[in-house]
């Protein structure tokens, strides 16, 4: 009898030589990026920056910001002198409340809250909140690209929002910042765009893994014979030099001059020429998949969180006590993972927050992006629950 293969599951969406020979170049973004308040820039971490800038707080002001969170954000306060009052999440990562309440002081100008993981925060209660305390809100939309509460897309509940596109789609850069209150006025349209070399760079590792991942004669046929001339005419596109750097490199990284860095246009013909609908739907299909077959084990825990039926994720969360020991595990059985929020910014109190610390540790995510099946959801909760902690 032959012996059943398991599928590979590469960790993030890639882009194939067909996609891009279909690129549309022209027209609108899709929504929510159509809007004409929108502004795209090469990381989110910048568009935050401008975000704080046309919300018009000022240094020595402050920002309500959740005590859960990758650490990246940080930074633009930081280089804005603007400071931070930490409130706490809960074990299903919605706002705390009462902790929220105690972090406000007379020096804080707006909320920031994060949809982790793609699933909604209560955004009626956010947005009375806010009102109440007159402060502006700042809704972080990085962990998902189309997503709703209620019957309202994600993105349009702060006065500002923020997209991390490059998160969820295979862009070699791309983030926004959405205006939202019609009293606000956005800022002026990015004046730079990315070096050519860092953009260049970021496809052919996409489209490297994506080849390396098909099987069969057809595929070797494209990586001999397609590959090397897709990369010669991605040199064409843009304009400008610059270095070709790995994504472990830019992951924390906050580089003043790329402030005013707008998407590269591929970016941008990428995100126009993707059919987000179906995108949200996979992995809205993907996620659901993998909650229904993990339950708590001893080595790993499932959070206990609230599902919407229809929402846009970007990865599945669990716990787990020893996170290097489960990434060996995962990776050795051909499924890829990496560590996530371990790192912890200066600028963050983590003893006044040991629950949020200790899930920040931690915390690790499992891939359900549109590019995978039922086969590879059935392989990762299958390895999953194989864990012995060792």
């Amino acid at each position: 009898m032959k012996k059943e293969s398991h599928p590979g599951v590469v960790g993030a969406p890639t882009l194939s030589p067909l996609f891009l020979a279909r690129l549309s170049r022209r027209g609108a973004l899709p929504d929510p990026f159509g809007s004409r308040t929108v502004r795209t820039y090469y990381q989110a971490r910048y568009a935050i920056w401008h975000a704080l800038r046309a919300l018009g707080i000022k240094p020595g002001e402050n920002v309500a910001f959740p005590a859960l969170h990758c650490s990246a954000e940080l930074d633009a306060f930081v280089d804005l002198g603007i400071g931070l009052r930490f409130y706490g999440i809960d074990d299903s990562l919605r706002v705390r409340f009462d902790s929220l309440e105690s972090a406000i002081d007379d020096r804080t100008r707006a909320l920031f809250v994060i949809h982790y993981f793609g699933l909604p925060q209560r955004m009626d209660t956010i947005g009375e909140f806010c009102r109440r305390k007159g402060l502006r809100l700042i809704e972080d939309c990085a962990h998902t690209i189309r997503g709703f509460y209620g019957d309202r897309l994600l993105g349009t509940f702060g006065d500002a929002s923020i997209f991390s596109m490059r998160k969820l789609l295979p862009l070699p850069d791309g983030g926004a910042l959405r205006i939202n209150d019609p009293a606000i006025d956005p800022p002026a349209e990015p004046a730079v765009t990315p070096p050519c070399g860092r953009t260049v760079g970021g496809v052919r590792r996409s489209i490297s893994r994506n080849l390396e991942t098909q099987q069969g004669p057809l595929a070797r046929v494209l990586r001999a014979r397609v590959l090397k001339p897709a990369f010669a005419a991605l040199k064409a596109v843009g304009s400008g030099r610059g270095s070709d750097p790995s994504p472990r490199e830019e992951q924390y990284e906050f580089v003043p001059e790329r402030i005013h860095w707008g998407m590269s246009s591929l970016s941008r013909a990428i995100l126009r020429s993707t059919p987000l609908d179906e995108v949200c739907r996979r992995r809205c299909e993907n996620f659901h998949s993998l909650a229904m077959r993990l339950g708590p084990t001893t080595h790993v825990k499932t959070l206990a969180l609230e599902i919407p039926e229809n929402f846009c994720p970007w990865l599945f969360p669990v716990l787990v006590d020893r996170p290097e020991a489960f990434v060996a595990h995962l990776m050795g059985r051909g499924i890829e993972v990496s560590e996530f929020w371990q790192r912890f910014h200066p600028a963050f109190p983590r003893n006044q927050f040991p629950a949020e610390s200790a899930m920040k540790e931690r915390l690790l995510p499992l891939p359900v992006h549109h590019q995978l099946g039922e086969r590879h959801m059935r392989w990762i909760a299958e390895t999953v629950l194989a864990w012995n902690g060792s």
